[in-house]
């Protein structure tokens, strides 16, 4: 993303933040003393962020960074470790109604068995 759409996004980002803000100020009655000193700290990092966007080197392949071609070893992990609950839960152990129905759901969306592939 171009430098100049980030410094857009983070614009139109603190925007809304301070509509938030300001819905939330107006609702509960806070002291401007309190609103302005919130508003003075989104200033703070926003110029801060700004700066950051503004001083980073760009990237020669267009901003976007490497992806793993793998999962994560710690998703990976998860994933056996929820297996291997799975297969351990007794014959008996009858799932609700809306978990077999996600089960189905995912695998007859994914073609992966439910699991996640990446």
């Amino acid at each position: 993303m171009a430098k100049q759409n980030v410094v857009h996004a983070l614009r139109e980002m603190l925007r809304e933040q301070l509509c938030c803000v300001g819905r939330i100020a107006a609702r509960h009655q806070l002291p401007d003393d309190a609103v302005w000193d919130v508003a003075k700290g989104f200033e703070v990092i926003y110029r801060r962020a700004c700066q950051q966007v503004r001083v980073s080197p760009e990237k020669p392949d267009g901003g976007s960074s490497a992806r793993r071609a793998e999962p994560h070893p710690g998703i990976t992990y998860l994933l056996g470790r929820l297996d291997t609950e799975c297969a351990r839960l007794p014959a008996a152990a009858d799932p609700s109604p809306y978990i077999k129905m996600r089960t189905r759901k995912c695998e007859n969306q994914s073609g992966t068995g439910g699991r996640i592939r990446y």
